[in-house]
């Protein structure tokens, strides 16, 4: 009897351990399974941020390329730039004539590579570096007290484009001017440009302000004046010594005569006229 008892004891307990093996069997399967579903639930979402990443990033490149294009024109004689195999329009490694800037020149924009990496593609050729110049503008030709004569009426106020000088109510004065010289270029004569803004050339230019005479300095060998009586501390209507200056003056300041009228008085000396004049850069 005691044989039989332990006998059906052993069995069911076998039995038992046998299901619990096999349900303990299943819940590893399924913990597998989901943990081999999570995995790739995971790989999946990173696909698809490298993908969106992916589209962003050339999205951004699109607009920088577009940015840097916008900014520079390999072709401008303003540009200096740093080409792949001498494919730039203007031959190796160009460098920018500042010579045209007489006033000086700005750095509009700048490109550096790192590691000779290519910052911009033009027309198919490859630059890893650039520097985009600007001049600094003399006058603005956008101002209605601004004479100026451009080439091909290219000037913001038409063709060789007028001071409006009725403004001035109470007069007026020439604050600044110079014109140009004929010069041999390529076996033909032009004239000299004075200033280039914004794409535009000019020969000549007078900027005119409102108002009273400003204040000059008559000790100055580059002012020319007319004193009364010889007043003036270089001599009777002293001339200025433009010899000095190596590539030419312009007229930074100038008080016409009007009828032998007085139109400044510095230490006691009258004076019915002067000239102020500047050394050209180039």
């Amino acid at each position: 009897m005691f044989g039989i008892v332990s006998a059906a004891l052993f069995l069911s307990i076998c039995g038992a351990t046998s299901l619990h093996d096999l349900n303990r069997s299943k819940e590893d399967m399924l913990v597998g399974m989901l943990d081999e579903v999570k995995e790739m639930e995971m790989m999946l979402n990173k696909l698809q941020t490298d993908d969106v990443e992916e589209v962003l990033n050339v999205g951004m490149d699109d607009e920088e390329d577009e940015e840097v294009n916008s900014m520079f024109d390999p072709k401008s004689s303003l540009v200096t730039y740093h080409d792949h195999k001498s494919c730039g329009p203007r031959g190796d490694d160009a460098q920018a004539d500042l010579s045209q800037c007489a006033l000086g020149y700005d750095i509009a924009k700048e490109g550096k590579s790192v590691d000779w990496k290519v910052l911009a593609t033009i027309d198919g050729c490859e630059y890893y570096g650039y520097t985009v110049y600007e001049c600094k503008g003399p006058f603005d030709p956008t101002s209605s007290l601004v004479t100026y004569h451009d080439r091909k009426s290219c000037g913001p106020r038409g063709d060789n484009a007028q001071a409006d000088l009725s403004q001035c109510a109470s007069g007026y004065h020439i604050a600044k001017e110079e014109k140009s010289d004929w010069i041999a270029k390529e076996g033909k004569f032009d004239w000299k440009i004075l200033a280039t803004i914004n794409g535009c050339e000019y020969f000549a230019y007078t900027v005119y302000k409102c108002g009273g005479i400003e204040a000059f300095d008559p000790k100055s060998s580059l002012v020319s004046y007319n004193d009364y009586m010889g007043c003036g501390p270089r001599g009777v209507d002293a001339q200025a010594d433009r010899s000095q200056c190596k590539y030419g003056t312009y007229i930074a300041n100038k008080g016409k005569l009007d009828d032998w009228k007085v139109i400044a008085t510095i230490n006691g000396c009258e004076y019915s006229a002067y000239t102020v004049y500047e050394c050209s850069n180039w």
